[in-house]
C-alpha cells in the first residue's frame, strides 16, 4: 500500500506557543471545522480522543491518539481506529518573530480498498485541501477576534498550566 503525503503551511499572528496551545485543545476542533463537515467529540481521556465525523451524510468514527511535544511545539495525531488503514497528522509550530508563527502540517494516509481506493485520491486531496484552507482561515480569524477583544490577555488565553 502506498502512503500518500499532503503538506500544508500557514501563518498566524500569534506567538507559536499560543497557536500550539490552541491546537492541543480538542474543543477547538468544531470551531475551525467547515460547515459541510460536522465533528462531535464523543469522548476524550488523556491523549486519546474519539470523534464522530459526518460528511456527505455519512458519519464515521475516528479513535485518535494525540502525542504532544511542548518542547518542540509539535502535535501528532495518529488514528487507532478510522475509516483509513493509516492516518497520521503532524503539526509543527515555528516562531517567525515574537508575535507571529508558521504552522507546518504533514498528513500521511493510506486509502482503503487497495488499488481501487487510490482512484479516489484526487477527490480526497481536493477535499483535504478545501478543509485545511478553511481551517487555516478560521483559526486566523479566531486569533484576530481574540487579539482585537483583549490584546493583553492573549498570552494567557490558552495557558494550559
Amino acid at each position: 500500500m502506498k502512503t500518500l503525503i499532503l503538506n500544508y503551511q500557514c501563518c498566524f499572528d500569534v506567538p507559536a506557543e499560543i497557536a500550539y496551545d490552541f491546537h492541543t485543545d480538542v474543543k477547538n476542533l468544531p470551531r475551525i471545522t467547515p460547515s459541510w463537515i460536522k465533528v462531535a467529540v464523543v469522548s476524550q481521556e488523556k491523549n486519546r480522543v474519539v470523534l464522530d465525523i459526518t460528511q456527505h451524510f455519512l458519519t464515521l468514527r475516528w479513535e485518535i491518539d494525540i502525542a504532544l511535544d511542548k518542547e518542540h511545539l509539535c502535535i501528532t495525531d495518529s488514528a487507532r481506529k478510522a475509516p483509513l488503514p493509516y492516518f497520521v497528522h503532524e503539526r509543527r509550530f515555528y516562531p517567525s518573530d515574537a508575535d507571529t508563527c508558521v504552522m507546518h502540517e504533514r498528513i500521511e494516509l493510506r486509502l482503503p480498498f487497495g488499488f481501487l481506493g487510490y482512484l479516489f485520491y484526487p477527490l480526497v486531496r481536493h477535499e483535504m485541501n478545501r478543509m485545511f484552507a478553511f481551517r487555516h482561515r478560521a483559526t486566523q480569524a479566531y486569533f484576530e477576534l481574540l487579539t482585537a477583544s483583549a490584546p493583553s490577555s492573549i498570552t494567557t488565553a490558552f495557558s494550559t498550566s
